[in-house]
């Protein structure tokens, strides 16, 4: 169960990489492929993190800047977030409408958790009653990792974007097609979701270094050691069908490159993982993947 809650913070923005000093000289979490004259560096990211993480290595920094396109999986531009849209859209799909209530839907003993968790963070569960369990995770999860000093600000995409100097960034799903995914997911996976969230309430610390490890070793197969655990519904939607969609587009922007440029592809770190992950799809579609150390050369092995 809490495995499932490690997922949700490398999924959903509403949802140290630290001093150069104290990163190794290889590997990075990145991995580099080309066709013809076009290069892709691929990028796992972590989307919440202390402002301590930074700065990143110098050769992150320095792609950033000279990259010739930036594709993200949603802008993350000041504002683009918190728009009108999104927030209409948020109180559509994550509030009920019929008069229900998230007490409703939970056992005695976890509804008490959920008071204590809301009491914590001074929310009420007046505020909360009508939420649906998968904005109530969020909710929480994100208040947690507030009081650890993570925030949505500091989140490697946001650093990447503010460096990035080119004039072309490409959404590969943007932040309402996020909202709709999380959204749909069926009642019992949203509830499985909010209680992993209070299972763990806590407890978070733990599970935000874990990725911050991996990442810090170049390593994904440390999270896909904790994602194992996941339904076959959330995994489906939330990794699999994703990682499918990426590599396609991934695939199609080399292919359709007419000219010389780099191009930098920043997605969470957890899509990198395993058989269904980015790197075998894009090993399938006959791209030679190889890592990069953090000095910007590739690792061959």
């Amino acid at each position: 169960m809490i495995n499932r809650s490690r997922l949700l913070f490398t999924f959903f923005l509403f949802i140290s990489v630290f001093s150069s000093t104290g990163v190794s000289a290889d590997p990075l979490y990145m991995w580099y492929t080309s066709l013809g004259e076009t290069e892709m560096y691929m990028l796992g990211s972590i989307h919440v993190l202390s402002e301590d993480f930074y700065p990143l290595p110098e050769f992150i920094e320095n792609l950033s800047r000279r990259a010739d396109l930036l594709v993200l999986e949603a802008d993350v531009s000041d504002g683009n977030l918190i728009s009108q849209d999104i927030i209409q859209l948020t109180l559509q799909k994550g509030f009920y409408h019929d008069g229900s209530l998230i007490g409703n839907y939970l056992s005695e003993n976890l509804y008490e958790s959920l008071n204590e968790a809301v009491n914590k963070y001074n929310l009420g569960m007046a505020r909360v009653s009508r939420m649906k369990p998968w904005l109530l995770a969020i909710t929480l999860q994100t208040l947690e990792m507030e009081s650890l000093g993570y925030r949505a600000e500091f989140g490697m995409e946001q650093i990447i974007s503010e460096m990035y100097t080119g004039d072309e960034l490409i959404e590969l799903e943007g932040a309402e097609y996020q909202l709709d995914l999380i959204s749909g997911l069926p009642e019992e996976e949203q509830l499985d979701l909010l209680i992993s969230v209070l299972e763990i309430s806590g407890h978070m610390e733990g599970s935000l270094e874990l990725y911050v490890e991996a990442w810090k070793s170049g390593n994904p197969d440390l999270i896909a050691q904790e994602l194992e655990d996941l339904s076959g519904v959330i995994s489906e939607r939330l990794l699999i069908e994703r990682n499918i969609s990426m590599a396609e587009k991934a695939g199609n922007l080399l292919r359709s490159s007419q000219d010389e440029q780099t191009i930098l592809f920043v997605v969470g770190a957890a899509h990198f993982t395993g058989e269904s992950g980015l790197l075998s799809r894009m090993s399938e579609q006959g791209f030679n993947m190889k890592q990069v150390d953090n000095s910007g050369e590739l690792i061959l092995k």
